[in-house]
């Protein structure tokens, strides 16, 4: 008939390599064979709505939440994502410093678990020609046990088991293994204003002090923050710290001793297209009370990342496995996921957003034949 073209079966869009895109030749000859009403029940099933709802609201960049310097914030790692945290410490009056390294991990398939661990290398000042060194490590479990980075209240509490590496000789550690709990909580008071507050206690059953002598010590600590987020990407923070630690100065015998510090800082971020947030911090740690006099330096550098592909926030998570689950039961055709090559295999809401791929995509080249067959 006049007026007709006969389509050019390479550019035909169930062949494969269509411009810089692959598709599997049975899912995208499925969709191109899909007639309107079938098309409109895709619609009706909610797949092309929830999309179309991502596209239009572009999530907001991250912004800084678990950075703080001195204080424990509430909030476990989002699923998915690792940290790496470092911070640095130099006290002039007391000579002392000490570099500790962090890495939190969150439990797989359990979001509110976290493990971590944190190891020290330091030096102290008091004992002099001891060098620097390793201290003690520690092995750290968090349960999130109320609300979440997304609530305003969230609390997690802390247990963690206490490695005896360091040199107890040099100053570099307890001489003994032992236990610390900690107990944060954060509250979020305004969008601009967030406080963190922590409650602890660390027993060592056999600590040892420099003279080898040994005895049970056990300590509290007591600590509040405020965070003014200025920017979403630049926080200003207010860090009180207080602790009172029980010392061993002879067989069976302690002594108490007590420290108070005010810290005002200041942190910032960077994030990336890939899912990297970096975030470095600096705060002045000043004495007052017991500590009056002392003052010092703290460096802080943060680095959070994906260590797996993430397609859905956390928290979005349930609902879009629920939406999936549903969505697949009214496809017009049945959807094999060992066949399809696009995304991950193991999670539903990665088949869901494959389906969507492949809608979308297949209208886009039926537009694109359509203009070529308008061309010729």
């Amino acid at each position: 008939m006049a007026g007709l073209v006969k389509p050019d079966p390479a550019r035909h869009p169930c062949r494969r390599g269509e411009g810089n895109i692959e598709f599997p030749d049975q899912g995208v000859c499925l969709l191109r064979r899909l007639s309107p009403a079938r098309l409109l029940a895709l619609l009706l099933t909610g797949l092309i709505p929830v999309a179309a709802g991502r596209a239009q609201s572009a999530p907001d960049p991250p912004g800084i939440q678990d950075n703080s310097f001195l204080i424990e914030e509430a909030y476990n790692q989002e699923y998915g994502v690792v940290q790496h945290i470092s911070t640095f410490t130099r006290f002039w009056n007391s000579k002392d410093w000490i570099y500790t390294f962090t890495q939190e991990w969150p439990v797989p398939g359990a979001p509110r678990h976290q493990l971590s661990y944190t190891l020290a290398r330091l030096h102290a000042g008091a004992l002099q020609g001891s060098g620097a060194g390793w201290g003690d490590a520690l092995l750290n479990y968090r349960y999130q046990l109320v609300g979440s980075g997304d609530a305003r209240v969230a609390f997690s509490p802390r247990l963690s088991l206490i490695l005896p590496a360091g040199d107890s000789s040099a100053g570099r550690g307890f001489g003994g293994a032992g236990f610390q709990a900690s107990l944060p909580l954060s509250v979020v008071v305004t969008k601009q204003l967030v406080t963190h507050w922590n409650a602890g206690t660390t027993v060592v059953p056999h600590a040892q002090n420099f003279a080898h002598q040994r005895a049970t010590t056990v300590g509290y600590n007591l600590g509040q923050s405020f965070i003014w987020r200025a920017h979403s990407r630049f926080n200003v923070m207010l860090e009180t710290v207080f602790g009172s630690f029980q010392q061993v100065v002879a067989p069976n015998r302690t002594e108490w001793s007590r420290s108070l510090l005010l810290s005002p800082g200041v942190r910032w971020a960077y994030n990336f297209k890939n899912g990297l947030q970096i975030v470095p911090g600096i705060a002045v740690p000043l004495g007052v009370g017991p500590s009056a006099g002392e003052k010092g330096v703290l460096l802080y550098l943060s680095f959070e990342h994906p260590f797996r592909k993430l397609l859905v926030p956390r928290r979005q998570g349930r609902q879009m496995q629920r939406a999936a689950s549903l969505a697949l039961d009214r496809l017009p055709f049945r959807f094999k996921p060992h066949e399809h090559r696009l995304g991950l295999q193991a999670y539903p809401e990665d088949l869901f957003h494959s389906l969507l791929n492949l809608v979308f995509q297949f209208d886009n080249l039926r537009r694109r034949g359509a203009a070529a067959v308008h061309q010729r």
